[in-house]
């Protein structure tokens, strides 16, 4: 069994990074391809035979790595 996780960082790579002017529609596509790449994920597992489950979280406070520890944390993962 595996675990999909997309991180969604919502200043990252927009401009004015960390100006809270940053456009929510911008927020909203970086959620909607995170979304869509999971999927993915689960599709092309679901092929090989793979049970899969998704995830899609958000660094809104901190790091990406803080948010991959998080969810590591409430999972019981062999291996991240």
């Amino acid at each position: 069994r595996v675990r999909f996780l997309h991180v969604v960082e919502p200043q990252a790579g927009l401009p004015g990074r960390g100006d809270p002017r940053v456009p929510a529609d911008a927020i909203e596509r970086l959620r909607r391809r995170g979304a869509e790449i999971l999927r993915e994920a689960d599709e092309a597992a679901a092929e090989q035979g793979v049970e899969a489950e998704s995830v899609l979280a958000e660094a809104t406070e901190g790091r990406t790595a803080d948010a991959v520890l998080r969810e590591a944390a409430r999972w019981p993962a062999d291996l991240v």
